[in-house]
């Protein structure tokens, strides 16, 4: 499972002697590269480029590119509930209800997302940060306004039960 933020994270890696830089180049269509360019970080990760090559400072993330290809994972819905479960160090879970698809991947600390599985409605995925560092569960589900609506008032056990129905679907 490949970190969804590295797949969208660019950083710039020079051409060189090294065989697994020769090798990456070379898959992905650029063997006859002179200087270098930019890679995403799962193709660097997944090659083993040594830092050597690698212009860590020059790192950009595409933002409009990841979230772009998160709505291919999931239906445009005007909100979106944000259930994770066990995602602290002391295993707390908990919701949150966004209006962007983007908004629902961010947090005050640095944190990886893989894609577990998706439906039109909702996308699991594993959460790892420096706290839950093996990951934990975190759902993404699109709310109609009408859910949106009637979770706005609700308590937690209530979306926590209602967010149930949904991802029962999901494995």
């Amino acid at each position: 499972m490949d970190n969804l933020f590295d797949m969208f994270t660019y950083v710039y890696v020079e051409n060189g002697d090294d065989e697994n830089v020769k090798k990456m180049f070379a898959d992905i269509g650029y063997d006859d590269v002179e200087d270098g360019m930019s890679v995403d970080l799962a193709t660097i990760y997944k090659f083993d480029i040594p830092d050597k090559y690698v212009h860590w400072d020059s790192s950009e993330f595409m933002k409009d590119e990841f979230e772009y290809y998160v709505e291919t994972l999931i239906d445009k819905f005007p909100h979106y509930l944000v259930m994770a479960h066990g995602c602290r160090w002391n295993g707390a879970s908990g919701y949150k209800i966004v209006d962007t698809i983007g908004k629902a991947f961010e947090r005050g600390y640095e944190v990886s997302f893989s894609v577990i599985s998706n439906t039109n409605k909702c996308i699991k995925l594993c959460e790892s940060s420096h706290d839950v560092p093996t990951g934990s569960i975190t759902y993404v589900i699109g709310l109609t306004v009408d859910e949106y609506d009637d979770l706005e008032e609700s308590d937690f056990d209530s979306v926590v039960s209602w967010a149930d129905t949904i991802t029962a679907s999901i494995s």
